[in-house]
């Protein structure tokens, strides 16, 4: 359940209404269900490795995806957008161009996702026949 007070007066004063008001509600059922008995998403070998995929369309390119702890507390700062506004920056200086001065990739795609128990973040790069010849060349770049 969820409470939403606006008002003109200050915080300590909508707090001692919605005590007053509201205190007396009662729960309608447990507590929200956690997922930590499940452990850290993707902590297994499988998901540390590089897969090859062969496209039905004659595509050429690389998804790098990364799990991370649950970030919904941290939100009010917005990590993953900021990182995302920053990777996918097409300007003087950045990832896509340098990549686009190689003659390695055409494009670059982020994306994140987030849920209580972890978050996700994913980069696409569409690369160029030169940048899937030379994909561990695009990898470091990428690193770096």
């Amino acid at each position: 359940m969820t409470l939403v007070l606006q008002s003109q007066d200050t915080l300590d004063t909508l707090e001692s209404i919605a005590l007053d008001m509201f205190s007396k509600v009662p729960s309608n059922g447990p507590l929200r269900e956690t997922f930590d008995h499940f452990g850290k998403p993707y902590d297994v070998p499988e998901f540390h490795k590089i897969y090859k995929i062969v496209p039905v369309i004659n595509y050429h390119g690389i998804n790098l995806s990364w799990a991370l702890p649950p970030l919904m507390d941290k939100q009010k700062f917005k990590p993953l957008q900021y990182s995302k506004w920053i990777i996918e920056h097409e300007g003087k200086g950045s990832l896509l161009s340098f990549l686009k001065s190689k003659v390695l990739a055409l494009g670059l795609d982020c994306d994140y996702e987030l849920s209580s128990t972890h978050s996700e973040f994913h980069i696409s790069i569409t690369l160029t026949e030169n940048g899937f010849r030379n994909v561990n060349e695009v990898l470091i770049i990428v690193f770096r």
